[in-house]
């Protein structure tokens, strides 16, 4: 709890510009019993859990980036990292145009589109996510048991693979790579709290460069 807080509090911080995705992986994620039955685990985040090499919890990776050597951070280094690269140009705008969702089906449909604002090297690839906010489950803080604490910004799933698709093995600064996807809603996340997010990442060291998020339902 006292790492998510650091988490949402520069979230709300920096007005849209900072996404905080929340997984659940490695040995504390396992579920337990009773109150602490929740199973927030999911494919990508265990696999990214175990190509990252994430030994201690909470850790934190921002935009998959090594600051002083090290991608895995520990909270207390949130705060100064996210600062040093903020004003940073981006090589990358991204939009999703819109989410339909079909409430019959439980699927939504998601118009995504990236386009690069300069020409860089390399391959990239789109990775598309649900994440679901306002889950009130229990939580062990340490000493004390929280028996309603709200989990926010947390990863259901990646629509298309751990690591994506190809967007692109050669950027082009005058096309608009345009993205279609269907994503299935389970019966067990509740479709108004869901956004899609989606992120571009370098194919080969999969650094994050561009990120964007929207509701599944919005009004």
């Amino acid at each position: 709890p006292a790492a998510a807080a650091i988490a949402h509090s520069r979230e709300e911080y920096y007005h849209g510009k900072l996404i905080v995705l929340a997984v659940h992986a490695g040995y504390y994620a396992i579920p337990g019993s009773g109150e602490f039955a929740a199973d927030f685990r999911t494919t990508a985040g265990e696999e990214w859990n175990t190509d990252f090499q994430l030994i201690a919890y909470p850790s934190g990776m921002i935009n998959r980036k090594e600051f002083n050597g090290h991608r895995v951070l520990g909270s207390e280094e949130w705060v100064t990292d996210i600062a040093g690269i903020m004003d940073q140009s981006p090589d990358l705008n991204m939009l999703i145009l819109k989410n339909t969702y079909d409430s019959v089906s439980r699927t939504v449909n998601s118009v995504i589109y990236s386009q690069f604002l300069r020409s860089i090297t390399g391959s990239y690839n789109i990775t598309v996510c649900v994440m679901e906010d306002n889950i009130i489950s229990a939580q062990d803080s340490v000493s004390i048991i929280i028996h309603n604490y709200i989990f926010n910004g947390v990863l259901r799933g990646s629509v298309n693979g751990t690591y994506g698709e190809i967007l692109t093995a050669s950027v082009d600064p005058s096309l608009t790579y345009l993205g279609r996807f269907s994503i299935p809603i389970n019966s067990n996340w509740v479709p108004g709290n869901c956004s899609i997010l989606a992120f571009v990442s370098k194919s080969d060291t999969k650094e994050i460069i561009q990120v964007i998020k929207k509701k599944v339902i919005t009004q």
